[in-house]
Order: structure tokens, then C-alpha cells, then sequence
């Protein structure tokens, strides 16, 4: 059993958590009291809290201070202008963590596409994830399909290259790679 290490001076109450004494604090007596340490037991070390928005505010500082001292030639946007340690901001970006890789595969098959165009796919795509119900699952969905465009167009232009012996005049270099796929065992072994 754990022993309350930190008390409530105002009221005496003691709690095994240093941050439950100070929710205690804030919600009970504010402005009024402080929390002490009541006793620790042999071999202990002072109780850390394990409340990870208060991990999260130790964090963002430091970033806070960082990108202050930072100068920023690309962009002038700072991190900790627009977030902080609140959960709902933690939750976006954890989001943004998880929806960011597939965002960057895309932008990367989008090389040399005009930088508009791109914004206007990208930025698309990832709203429209957002609105489904697995929206990374989505995103990576939308990377595959603009990869096998991409791919597609490859393989179409180096068909095109090739002298066709053996195929009707006007038939589109997609439409035979689209039938030498439905005839290999791959496409009749393949589930979706």
C-alpha cells in the first residue's frame, strides 16, 4: 500500500500523488495553501508525477524556448504559438503524428507536380481522411492509389517505347497492361 507523502496544509488531507494534492489544492483552497512533503518512506525518491499533460507543459516549454532563440528563415510559424499541454491539443497532435507520414509519401509522389496543385491534393486528401472513420487507413489508401497512377504511367510510356508486333494498332498501352495483369495468377490469387 502506498503511503500519502503529500499533504494539504490547509485542510491536513494527504495524498500518494504529488499531482492529485495539487488538483486537491487548486479545486478546494485556491490561492490559499501549499502542498509538503509529509514523510517519504526508506529508500524512496521524491514522488514524480506521472500526468503526462504536466510531462507535455515541460516539454512544450523547452520547445518554447528553443524556437525563441531559433532563427527561422522558412517560416516564421512557431509551434508553441498555436499549441500547448491542454489534452485536446495533445490529441491533435498525436493525429498529426500518425497522418504525417502517409502526407509526406504523398507529397513525394507529387514531385513534380506545380506547387498549387500539389497544396490542392494534399490538403484535400487529408480532409477527406480526417472525415472517415480510420483516417490514417485512408491516407495510406490515397497514397497507394496516386503511387499506382504513377506507377501505371511508368510502365505505360516504356510499353509505348516498344515496337508492337503483335497488338492492334490503336490499342492503348494501359488497356494491355490492364489485360497481361487479368491474365497473370497474381490477379486470380489476389482478394481485393
Amino acid at each position: 500500500m502506498k503511503d500519502n507523502i503529500h499533504k494539504c496544509n490547509y485542510c491536513g488531507r494527504s495524498f500518494s500523488r504529488k499531482w492529485n494534492a495539487s488538483r486537491h489544492n487548486r479545486l478546494k483552497h485556491p490561492d490559499l495553501t501549499h502542498i509538503s512533503e509529509a514523510k517519504y518512506r526508506p529508500n524512496q525518491y521524491p514522488s514524480r508525477t506521472q500526468n503526462k499533460f504536466f510531462d507535455y507543459g515541460i516539454k512544450f516549454k523547452l520547445l518554447s524556448n528553443v524556437e525563441s532563440q531559433l532563427n527561422y528563415h522558412e517560416s516564421d510559424i512557431y509551434f508553441s504559438d498555436y499549441f500547448s499541454a491542454n489534452p485536446v491539443d495533445i490529441k491533435i497532435i498525436k493525429i498529426i503524428d500518425q497522418v504525417i507520414k502517409p502526407f509526406e509519401e504523398l507529397e513525394k509522389l507529387l514531385d513534380r507536380i506545380n506547387d498549387e496543385t500539389k497544396a490542392f491534393i494534399l490538403l484535400n486528401s487529408l480532409y477527406s481522411s480526417l472525415q472517415r472513420e480510420e483516417p490514417i487507413k485512408s491516407m495510406y489508401e490515397t497514397v497507394e492509389l496516386y503511387r499506382s497512377v504513377k506507377g501505371t504511367k511508368k510502365i505505360a510510356k516504356y510499353m509505348s517505347m516498344m515496337p508492337n508486333r503483335n497488338v492492334e494498332p490503336f490499342e492503348e498501352p494501359i488497356e494491355i497492361l490492364k489485360e497481361k495483369i487479368k491474365k497473370s495468377y497474381i490477379f486470380k490469387r489476389h482478394n481485393n
